[in-house]
């Protein structure tokens, strides 16, 4: 069976792996839209932080600070191809932040939540005719891997 799939790779590829891959984007885009949709509300910003805070607060209290912390994020939404097995032994605190906060357009500033992605940064400048100096070609990817490639390329401080 390997060697047929291996033989006919590209028959499986176009009869299979495309179709499966455009009916995951489309479920994800679907997801994602109806995600944002629900959970967007950029006037609750300081109750969903103030609900940060209290998770950091009980992982001290149950923990003591010696177990580390991570996100909550599912892994298969990680950027990275690395396995997140750390999760398993891991405090999760849902970081559950993805909205864009504030367009000033005065002082050329926007302000957004740790989570928000580059698709949705990109959508909400576009209608103003700006971009953002740097564009990742990823959608999916959030403000706050976009800081840590910046801090490295010596661009963000």
């Amino acid at each position: 069976m390997l060697d047929f799939l291996i033989k006919y790779r590209g028959i499986f590829v176009v009869l299979f792996v495309l179709p499966a891959s455009l009916l995951f984007k489309a479920y994800m885009g679907s997801r994602n839209r109806l995600v944002f949709w629900l959970n967007s509300a950029p006037e609750k910003h300081g109750d969903k932080v103030k609900k940060v805070q209290q998770q950091v607060k009980d992982w001290q209290q149950k923990t003591g600070g010696n177990i580390p912390m991570c996100t909550a994020r599912p892994g298969w939404q990680a950027m990275s191809l690395k396995q997140g097995n750390y999760k398993k032994t891991h405090y999760q605190v849902d970081v559950s932040l993805m909205d864009i906060l504030d367009i000033d357009e005065d002082k050329g500033t926007v302000r957004v939540e740790p989570m928000a992605n580059m698709g949705q940064i990109s959508a909400m400048l576009k209608p103003l005719g700006w971009s953002l100096a740097v564009v990742p070609e990823l959608d999916a990817l959030t403000r706050r891997w976009l800081d840590k490639w910046l801090w490295y390329r010596g661009q963000f401080s």
